[in-house]
């Protein structure tokens, strides 16, 4: 029983898992062995893998590596002047564009708001042009994006354009509504409520006329808000001047009083 348990050969199989920068680390694999004679265990260690070290880490998915000016390759000549042409003729459309826009910066009383946008436009020309006399190093565009930001400016600037319009309309309509008014409630005369009236719609054109010279996002919306209020007062003056008179109003303050009354008669 004893040789038996002498001569009986044990295995046993160890893994160590450990993560060590990352690598799992090796398998060491034991064996005992035991004999008769009584010599002791001998250990038999695998060859370990190299461990990679963080320089030698695999990229995350979807990354590229980071290009600079040392790695990018200068364009040849055929490829500059391909570019060259094809920026050129972006250049042309927008500027084409640009000129086909219903608005002259040279007119007296520009609208505030489209000047200002019309400018923005035009300064994005003016960028892309220098940006195409550049040096250039790779095959990118250096015109894309003022150009980009130019067709931007032009979206809003017709925007603004249509806006300026109506705030031209509504101010003219309303100007053509006051001007019509058929009395003059200024006059020496005239009932203090009519005269209130009056100063109210004209302060409401004046409102209007400064808000038009703005550059906001609501100034359409402030000045038809203004009209509206002036033209509320137009209706109460119109009310006012139109109002047929009541008796009492038709009496002069210096008219003697009336008899009283006899057998349900008036006096001779």
């Amino acid at each position: 029983m004893g040789t038996l348990l002498g001569t009986l050969l044990m295995a046993a199989v160890v893994a160590v898992p450990a993560f060590t920068g990352g690598v799992l680390s090796t398998l060491v694999v034991v064996r005992r062995r035991g004999s008769s004679t009584g010599t002791g265990p001998e250990a038999v260690v695998a060859p370990q893998p190299p461990v990679l070290s963080s320089a030698d880490a695999i990229p995350a998915a979807g990354t590229a590596p980071v290009r600079t000016a040392a790695t990018e390759r200068p364009l040849a000549p055929a490829d500059l002047r391909r570019r060259r042409a094809r920026e050129a003729a972006e250049i042309a459309r927008y500027r084409t564009d640009l000129d086909a826009v219903p608005f002259d910066p040279g007119a007296p009383d520009p609208d505030p708001a489209v000047l200002a946008q019309y400018r923005r436009a035009a300064t994005a020309l003016a960028r892309a042009v220098r940006a195409a006399g550049e040096p250039v190093a790779s095959g990118s565009s250096t015109v894309g994006r003022p150009l980009g930001e130019g067709y931007g400016a032009l979206f809003r600037l017709g925007q603004l354009i249509g806006e300026a319009a109506e705030i031209s309309t509504a101010i003219a309509d309303y100007r053509a509504q006051l001007d019509a008014v058929p009395a003059n409630p200024e006059a020496p005369d005239a009932d203090p409520a009519v005269v209130a009236e009056y100063r109210e719609a004209i302060a409401a054109l004046s409102r209007a006329v400064k808000v038009r010279q703005g550059t906001g996002k609501t100034r359409l919306n402030r000045v038809l808000a203004e009209i509206r209020t002036g033209r509320a007062a137009l209706v109460r003056l119109d009310g006012r001047l139109n109002a047929p008179a009541s008796p009492v109003d038709a009496v002069p303050s210096d008219a003697p009083p009336p008899e009283p009354a006899v057998d349900g008669r008036g006096g001779s």
